[in-house]
């Protein structure tokens, strides 16, 4: 038994990719190529973030070839086959995702309408990095208080379409276009259950933690206002005049601040030492930048990034990549 309530257990994986995979060489002539020039940054930050290939559901001219609800449910189809049960024994879906196809309903309830199946319990988790993780957890905890029986959760990303050359100034900045060369087109689906599936190996889930820290730190991914520590009343991309004056301010375009990357994963190291020092009860937080954490306490020591006994401060604190928000207390989310 873990925490409160049963056992829960990961019996089935599934995924799916779409199209073929695309090296680094052909990602700019996939997504096309913004302004009159090659990308600046483009060689960089592949170099830095050491993916060879990803996939696209793209085709040509740019097209979008398979819709996010589609990717998720090719996924879950994929778990459920690997399990050996239909869609209609599945009596929860969890699904996360940045931005589903449509605005509402909720992502959830579109990957249920094409999954099909029987009635089933939805829930639709948002957050970019963290989304997946949030969805996981839900169906976790579901099936833990003996909700359900079999649950599924679902993590998928369409990220292509907003990173077209067409949805890009000529020259991008650069919290922009990082995100080009980073993210891609994918889903991955977990069964969960109650107990093991009698002769098949299963993965036991000790916990899933998570953790925001909005109330010190301004978000370091977003989409829909010009900056991410600004949105009042009139500011976001809803309140401009049309759609399309919201896009050409480049409030539709999805950004990373990278300036605060480093001082997120100080962060989390932190949060690491506090736990395994026992100043918590529970897991150690993770940011949405990170949200997977190793349960092995010899795991975590061996990851290099272990403060000092006693160390509260992150490394590299007070440096301009650590940037603490100015004005604690304001609801925001990441």
């Amino acid at each position: 038994m873990s925490g409160l309530g049963r056992d829960v257990y990961i019996t089935a994986c599934g995924s799916y990719l779409p199209g073929e995979p695309v090296s680094n060489d052909r990602v700019e002539a996939v997504l096309g190529q913004a302004g009159d020039r090659p990308s600046r940054r483009r060689a960089r930050v592949l170099a830095a973030n050491g993916i060879t290939s990803r996939h696209y559901a793209i085709g040509e001219g740019g097209r979008t070839t398979m819709l996010n609800e589609e990717l998720a449910a090719e996924a879950v189809r994929a778990a459920l086959r690997t399990r050996g049960i239909a869609p209609a024994e599945v009596e929860m879906l969890a699904a996360g995702t940045t931005q589903g196809d449509v605005l509402v309903p909720g992502f959830a309830s579109m990957v249920h309408g094409r999954l099909g199946g029987g009635p089933m319990e939805t829930l639709t988790a948002g957050g970019v990095c963290g989304s997946g993780m949030a969805a996981l957890k839900g169906a976790v905890n579901a099936v833990r208080l003996g909700e359900h029986d079999v649950a599924v959760a679902v993590g998928s990303e369409l990220a292509s379409r907003s990173l077209k050359a067409s949805r890009f100034p000529a020259d991008p900045d650069r919290d922009a276009e990082f995100l080009r060369w980073m993210l891609s087109d994918g889903a991955g689906a977990v069964v969960l259950e109650g107990a093991p599936p009698p002769g098949r190996q299963a993965l036991r889930v000790d916990w899933v933690h998570l953790a925001s820290y909005a109330h010190e730190h301004d978000p370091c991914m977003y989409a829909g206002a010009a900056t991410p520590a600004g949105p009042h009343p009139g500011s976001t991309w809803q309140d401009q005049p049309s759609v399309a004056g919201a896009e050409a301010a480049g409030m539709l375009n999805l950004r990373q601040d990278v300036r605060m990357l480093p001082g997120l994963v100080a962060l989390a190291c932190r949060s690491w030492s506090a736990w395994s020092s026992g100043a918590g009860s529970s897991p150690p937080p993770s940011t949405t930048c990170s949200a997977t954490t190793a349960r092995s306490t010899s795991a975590r020591r061996s990851s290099g990034c272990w403060p000092r006994p006693g160390s509260t401060s992150p490394p590299h604190a007070g440096s301009a990549t650590w940037r603490p928000r100015a004005t604690p207390g304001r609801p925001a989310s990441t």
